[in-house]
């Protein structure tokens, strides 16, 4: 069975993240799955972490336990209610290279992940993982911003550039959106002496958009002018109510990782 994956180090962040992913995986008929590295930067040296008449890893188990069956954050917390297979495991091993693997497994749909750790001194190394994975993971990863509160997506953004308007990457987006009814936006950041590159795009997005006919979702497509993409994307993100931003992460060489400034770890950041 397609699962979503949620990685935990039992911060708040990630509790947001495993609440986003229990109402996604709800709509999209999917299970999920906890999992917790213990050893690398999930840090399980918790003052509570080993209970008594417990070993570690059987305190570990239990913790995780307690994590996926109550809802919210602090005590009196009530009993999750989301109609979706819920399972739970501890792995071994480097954060990094476990969640590559897991994003490799054909079960894994997506990687649902919060955006900072358990506390201030990691909030930096746990948001840098999540950058790293949400560019090196094998399947989609969602990251989910401190705070936010899942309320459905009727507005989602792809945004678009030469190299990500191809088929496979429209059909993932687009296949994601029709359970929620979203208004797909295709949106292209301008810059300078590009009119022939937007018009390469266009003629992309169209071929898909009416390979089979009109479209059964809405959309729009759209162009436009800003100093940088960033501020472009998140100009039109703040506009037009957006939801969810789609952006793909594109393999590079070490070269072009040391020359280009990635616009998916700035959204990551900024958004």
């Amino acid at each position: 069975m397609k699962k979503i994956i949620v990685p935990t180090d039992f911060s708040f962040a990630s509790k947001d993240a495993y609440m986003f992913a229990l109402q996604i995986a709800e709509k999209l008929k999917v299970a999920v799955e906890v999992v917790h590295i213990y050893s690398g930067s999930f840090n399980t040296q918790r003052p509570y972490s080993v209970k008594a008449g417990m070993g570690r890893y059987e305190s570990l188990m239990d913790d995780l336990k307690y994590f996926t069956e109550l809802e919210g954050k602090g005590e009196g917390n009530v009993k999750v209610k989301a109609k979706v297979d819920i399972s739970y495991k501890a792995i071994g091993g480097a954060t990094q290279k476990q969640l590559i693997k897991l994003s490799n497994d054909p079960d894994t749909l997506m990687l649902v992940m919060g955006m900072t750790g358990e506390s201030v001194s990691k909030e930096r190394l746990f948001g840098f993982i999540s950058r790293e994975i949400s560019q090196k993971a094998n399947c989609p990863v969602l990251l989910i911003p401190k705070d936010a509160d899942f309320k459905g997506f009727k507005n989602i953004l792809f945004a678009s550039d030469y190299d990500s308007v191809e088929a496979k990457f429209l059909r993932q987006a687009v296949s994601f959106s029709k359970p929620f009814k979203a208004t797909m936006h295709f949106i292209h950041v301008q810059k300078e002496n590009d009119l022939s590159l937007n018009i390469q795009l266009e003629n992309r997005l169209f071929e898909y958009l009416f390979a089979e006919g009109d479209p059964k979702y809405a959309f729009n497509m759209a162009t436009i002018d800003a100093k940088t993409v960033t501020k472009g994307l998140n100009q039109y993100i703040d506009e037009n109510k957006i939801d969810l931003a789609i952006m793909v992460a594109h393999k590079r060489n070490l070269w072009e990782r040391i020359m280009h400034k990635s616009v998916t770890k700035k959204m990551a950041i900024t958004t």
